[in-house]
């Protein structure tokens, strides 16, 4: 199995590398550098399940009456975690866009626009009258966060799929389970990290523009920034809850459904 486990541990390197450099070079690059971790890391464990021998042809093959299906290999309550940090991360990227207003100066108070909306600012009723301020997570940052995690998505369910139906060598059935849940659950951990940090720094950008920048009064934005501190919170206690179960990854239960073997006569 070390032949399996050395690709994951250099996905893990590589990403965490990667994702350092990205976060240095520019702004896209900080929003693209967790995503991009997300992505190795995956990578890293489609290799090693590609690298993982098939059984061998000679000699007799014995194999359990289990129907290894991905459902029964996921850890319940971290994929429920992913599923639901997506969807929150779709509903607050969709709604910052509808908020988003042009970034160029004058503002006329009446139509709320002077150009083409370029996705990057927000603007609200503040102390000193109509106030603006960036960034702010509309298209421009929305569209490439939501296609990261789309194509992060994807891969996450690739790879899972071969974990589960990948056969295995050299080792004892129950080995064999143990090594597909755990792999899994690493999966299930780096798809959590993937969409909790853009999550995270969604709500933390919308926050800040709302609150430091605009001192926005009306009660809409009061009301917002409620919600984008709830979101904030539930999203940075995912990234530590996340990051904890992909560095030391739980055995879940045993799979909970099994084919029963039946004789014709």
């Amino acid at each position: 199995m070390l032949r399996t486990r050395l690709p994951h541990l250099a996905g893990l390197i590589v990403g965490l590398v990667v994702a350092a450099a990205l976060a240095w070079t520019s702004e896209v690059g900080r929003l693209i550098a967790t995503l991009a971790f997300g992505l190795i890391l995956l990578t890293g464990i489609l290799l090693g399940e590609r690298t993982t021998p098939l059984p061998l042809a000679d000699g007799v093959r014995t194999a359990s009456l289990v129907r290894r299906r991905v459902r029964d290999y996921v850890p319940p309550w971290p994929a429920a975690g992913v599923f639901g940090l997506l969807c929150a991360l779709v509903v607050m990227l969709v709604a910052t866009n509808e908020a988003s207003t042009p970034g160029s100066r004058p503002i006329n108070p009446d139509t709320m626009s002077s150009g083409p909306d370029d996705g990057r600012h927000i603007s609200c009723v503040g102390a000193d009258g109509l106030l603006q301020a960036g960034p702010w997570p509309g298209w421009y940052y929305g569209i490439p966060i939501l296609a990261t995690v789309a194509v992060a998505v994807v891969v996450a369910l690739a790879v899972m799929r071969r974990i589960v139906t990948r056969p295995l060598v050299d080792t004892t059935t129950a080995a064999a389970e143990d090594y597909r849940r755990r792999s899994a659950t690493t999966v299930t951990a780096a798809t959590g990290l993937v969409v909790a940090v853009p999550l995270a720094g969604a709500a933390y950008a919308s926050h800040s523009a709302l609150g430091e920048a605009l001192g926005c009064l009306d009660s809409l934005g009061t009301s917002a920034m409620g919600w984008l501190a709830t979101a904030g919170v539930i999203a940075v206690t995912a990234i530590v809850y996340y990051a904890a179960l992909l560095l030391f990854p739980t055995r879940p239960g045993k799979t909970t459904r099994r084919m029963t073997a039946t004789t014709a006569g």
